[in-house]
């Protein structure tokens, strides 16, 4: 009887954990597309073609499961008793810093896969430059403040005020 109860609940919470991926790699889809286009645009003015148009989606289940693993590991928790302001700031700096380490090692592991050492594959991570990284990351947090503080908003809210602020009838 208790297995039957609990199996439910874990379905519901297979269900919710799949949505969510998947409303948060739609999310980031639409802001990386948006960017690999403006790439494409200015390098286009240089007449040098840029267009990896699957790269976008590719790089939004990866961010996407990699900000699964940060809400797992909880990671935030330490920051609690702040206002929700810093609250947010922390968060969002905490999830770019763990989302640049885990692309750090994730090129590291396809450089394995692809036969190449792992030194190469970080190697290669290390040539884009410090510069394009860090433009790169603060793209990533202006990225990561909506869908961030969304969550934090919600978590904030009685249960289910959020929802129906934006999506109940006014």
């Amino acid at each position: 009887m208790t297995a039957a109860v609990s199996h439910p609940n874990r379905i519901e919470r297979l269900k919710h954990g799949f949505l969510h991926l998947a409303i948060v790699t739609f999310y980031l889809y639409v802001c990386f597309g948006v960017i690999i286009v403006y790439k494409a645009a200015v390098l286009k003015s240089y007449n040098i073609e840029f267009a990896p148009w699957g790269l976008g989606i590719v790089k939004a289940l990866v961010v996407a499961k990699f900000i699964e693993i940060g809400e797992l590991l909880q990671l935030e928790k330490r920051l609690l008793g702040m206002t929700l302001a810093w609250y947010l700031g922390c968060k969002v700096a905490v999830f770019a810093a763990l989302i640049v380490a885990l692309s750090f090692v994730e090129e590291g592991v396809a450089a394995v896969l692809h036969g190449r050492t792992l030194l190469e594959g970080f190697s290669e991570f290390a040539q884009m430059g410090w510069f394009l990284i860090l433009s790169e990351s603060a793209l990533l947090c202006l990225i990561l403040i909506p869908l961030l503080g969304l969550g934090v908003i919600n978590d904030a809210l009685p249960e289910g005020q959020l929802h129906r602020m934006f999506f109940d009838r006014r």
